[in-house]
């Protein structure tokens, strides 16, 4: 199972394992560290807004994580400049 280590500025917050390719996403299970506390309830908002139905106010959640330095490494690539979702244990990113 492919693996990438995510950072938000440059701190280690968890392990993105790889599920399923639904391109253009990679939809993963997520195992957080307690360094991801911190950027918690900001994925947290965003994901609550994505599924309601204010466009404005989701948009707004997500330039508040495209605002992180949010990179994913993996033993083979570095990415860089990337969408990502988190909801508990699930993320979904697109490069």
């Amino acid at each position: 199972m492919k693996e990438w280590i995510l950072y938000i500025n440059d701190i280690d917050v968890g392990i993105l394992k790889l599920n399923n390719i639904d391109q253009p996403w990679f939809h993963c299970f997520f195992e957080k560290k307690d360094t991801f506390d911190k950027y918690q309830s900001v994925f947290d908002k965003e994901s609550i807004l994505l599924e309601g139905d204010d466009e404005e106010m989701w948009m707004d959640a997500l330039e508040e994580i495209e605002k992180l330095d949010i990179k994913i490494i993996g033993e083979d690539e570095n990415i860089n400049n990337l969408i990502i979702h988190i909801s508990g244990d699930t993320a979904y990113f697109r490069f």
